[in-house]
This record gives structure tokens, C-alpha cells and sequence, in this order.
């Protein structure tokens, strides 16, 4: 970023134009976003709401249910009638 915020200030101090087009402006706006985006702790909150909003209401893992659960298995009896 530090470059190109040289390259912006030199390109506004030698051209008419470049100052037209604001490349200051636009090097400050391009950090603030980068600096938003590469903040971890809103990453992690984006994360950690995800997944819980995946985990509870639509996926469901039934492997992690089956071993909690005793098995239960039709005996001899169940099929004689």
C-alpha cells in the first residue's frame, strides 16, 4: 500500500489529469477496504455465526447421534407372527 501511495502522490504532483482522477483518494479507499477485509476477528464472528446457523438448522451429522445412542436391533421374536 505504501507504494502505491508513492506512485499516487508523485502521479498527482506531475499531471493535471491524475489529480482529475484522485489516485489519492482511491489508494486511502483501497486501504480501508483491504484493512476491513484482513480483520480477523470479523472473520471469526462471520465463522463462528455460520456455522452455527449451518449445524442447527439444517445439517445434521447422524453418525454423531448413532453412537450416542444405545442400538436397538429386531429380534427373532419381531419377525415370527
Amino acid at each position: 500500500m505504501e507504494a502505491l501511495a508513492l506512485f499516487a502522490r508523485i502521479a498527482e504532483s506531475l499531471s493535471a489529469e491524475a489529480r482529475r482522477l484522485r489516485f489519492i483518494a482511491l489508494v486511502q479507499t483501497l486501504a480501508a477496504s483491504v484493512a476491513l477485509e484482513l480483520d480477523l476477528r470479523m472473520e471469526a464472528a462471520a465463522a463462528a455465526t455460520t456455522s452455527t446457523s449451518v449445524c442447527t438448522v439444517c445439517f445434521h451429522r447422524p453418525w454423531l447421534m448413532m453412537k450416542s445412542r444405545p442400538r436397538r436391533t429386531p429380534s427373532a421374536s419381531a419377525f415370527e407372527r
